[in-house]
């Protein structure tokens, strides 16, 4: 192998396949797509790594003008590696795949489209008509390259709702007298958990196509903004009495109605999915139909176990205590869950690079990930943990009837505290399942579902809602020590560092100074207060992660801002 075939080989392996490098024609520079979803030019430092990178991959020397040489041969500036283009263009017929590569690579630079009809194609090899062709052929076979992947994604959730839409009918007697004394509003709108079930199910599967695709910013913003938005002006429409309880529970389904349709039309803008299935690849690979099978059938059950123990509380609050608690204990939920947005957000983008990594058998960059992204959502989801505590009289004060839901105040800190667990160690589980060990995750989620079973059934009846709290926060706890053990004894791989102790210890000062702050330095006026101690106390919190070093990465976005702007 050549250092050029070296290079190539670790940059479609890491990079190409996943659409993050590219060559600006116009500005000659080599870019990459940020964690935003944006292009920006690549660094000296970043064409380095990837030199390095590629060295400790082959143990062999590769040199900078080399790794670019090979970038601007072999991509297209914005919408399809070129390989594609190569494959589709039918007016030329070589002898083989990599003979037609080499000969476009050596004669053309493509530039933004070939859409727009070839006029920016540049050199002598290929006309605009050969481009236009090609562009015509990938319209036409659009999907064709992922076998009808997109296809199954809608089929499949498809069956399983009707499924689950049957068993959830059958069993409205039962769970009718279980519900009935405590939560009759649940038994009168039994069935709207139906559709609501199904836009939440689709909002959900067209965002992951979407990730999968590296296209993370829209979806996101539907879930966090549009979703989020919707479902307070619905609470809101309530709460002012605009409408009844009957509208409000139309509007809840309305809102992820709406989540859905943002989610598809967007997918399809993007022109990289079919609907067509590709019967001619399942019937050539009926072993992969056995192998899917197996693994979705596995993860079924793993998902149904890891589904239930968030909800768990949430069931046994309503059969204990009533529907009113209920509602007390999800408005602390949705409180506690902002401490887990930036998890969701990073994963969107790294969880490809980790299964390229554990594909690779790149140990290193395995390592590197894992730190990376804990250490990171671990201070920046303890910040926002933080700034919630600091500000929650504030927040059960600006609520509606909040001296009601100030009831749960100990409550938001325990569940803030176990979404932050979650969100440090979820990356760790996602190493876990890509492995060759990913039963073990199996195992694990019967343990959190079992765990949060007997402590719900246990804490509840003595402590009420701090006991579900409590409940979530040591099944939680147990569970992702069981998974980092595992991961740290099958890879070798630390999962924690140092770094990771002295975040723990900032967000550990801030809360303490908080609580003698309260006590030695009150302030009756209670905006006063949280602006106040927020102030100090975060923007402190800020300068010493700043200062220390916490979040390399955070110190050089800012950086790279201030140079910019």
């Amino acid at each position: 192998m050549t250092r050029q075939e070296a290079a190539i080989q670790y940059l479609e392996n890491n990079y190409l396949q996943f659409n993050r490098l590219r060559y600006d024609v116009v500005g000659g520079k080599l870019q990459i797509r940020d964690a935003n979803d944006q292009w920006r030019e690549m660094t000296k430092q970043e064409i380095n790594s990837l030199v390095c990178a590629c060295a400790q991959e082959y143990q062999i020397n590769v040199t900078n003008r080399e790794i670019i040489t090979v970038l601007q041969s072999n991509l297209v500036p914005s919408v399809h590696p070129l390989r594609e283009y190569v494959l589709a263009c039918k007016d030329y017929n070589p002898s083989t795949e990599i003979d037609w590569i080499d000969w476009v690579a050596s004669q053309v630079r493509i530039a933004d489209s070939a859409s727009s009809g070839g006029q920016e194609f540049r050199g002598s090899g290929v006309t605009s008509e050969q481009a236009q062709s090609a562009s015509e052929h990938l319209n036409s076979t659009k999907g064709a390259s992922e076998h009808g992947f997109f296809f199954w994604t809608i089929l499949i959730p498809l069956i399983g709702f009707g499924l689950f839409a049957a068993l959830y009918c059958a069993c409205y007697t039962p769970l009718s007298q279980w519900f009935g004394e405590k939560s009759p509003l649940f038994v009168e709108y039994y069935y709207m958990v139906l559709p609501m079930a199904f836009f939440m199910l689709y909002q959900t599967i067209f965002e992951t196509n979407a990730n999968v695709r590296m296209h993370i910013v829209i979806p996101r913003a539907v879930r966090e903004l549009i979703t989020r938005i919707g479902l307070l002006a619905a609470y809101l429409l309530y709460s002012f009495r605009v409408v009844d309880i009957d509208g409000f529970v139309i509007a809840l389904c309305a809102v992820y109605a709406v989540a859905m349709l943002c989610n598809i039309i967007y997918l399809f803008s993007l022109g990289e999915v079919s609907l067509r299935p590709d019967w001619q690849f399942i019937r050539n690979n009926p072993q992969l139909v056995k192998q899917y099978a197996l693994y979705t059938g596995f993860l079924l059950v793993s998902a149904v176990t890891s589904v239930l123990a968030p909800t768990l509380s949430s069931f046994f609050i309503t059969a204990e205590m009533g529907l009113k608690y209920t509602g007390i204990f999800a408005i602390a939920t949705y409180i506690a869950v902002m401490v887990s947005i930036p998890y969701r957000s990073v994963t969107a983008i790294a969880a490809p690079q980790l299964a390229n990594a554990i594909k690779n058998n790149n140990q290193n960059e395995i390592t590197h990930l894992m730190q990376q992204v804990s250490s990171n959502l671990l201070l920046i989801g303890g910040m926002i943990l933080c700034a919630i505590w600091l500000n929650i009289d504030l927040i059960f004060h600006i609520l509606p009837n909040g001296a009601t839901y100030a009831e749960a105040r100990q409550v938001v800190l325990m569940l803030g505290v176990s979404q932050l667990i979650i969100a440090t160690g979820s990356f760790t589980l996602n190493t876990l399942n890509y492995s060759r060990f990913y039963a073990f995750s199996l195992l694990f989620s019967f343990i959190l579902t079992a765990s949060s079973i007997l402590l719900n059934n246990t804490l509840i009846p003595v402590l009420g809602m701090n006991g579900a709290a409590v409940s979530n926060l040591l099944s939680y706890a147990l569970y992702f020590i069981l998974i980092i053990i595992t991961v740290r004894l099958t890879s070798k791989a630390p999962t924690f560092t140092s770094q990771h102790l002295k975040i723990l210890l900032l967000l550990l000062l801030i809360l303490s100074t908080n609580t003698l702050w309260l006590k030695y330095l009150p302030i009756n006026n209670i905006w006063i207060s949280s602006i106040l101690r927020t102030l100090v106390l975060m923007g402190g919190a800020c300068a010493i992660a700043w200062s220390k070093g916490l979040s390399p990465e955070i110190n050089e976005a800012v950086r790279r801002l201030k140079v910019e702007g």
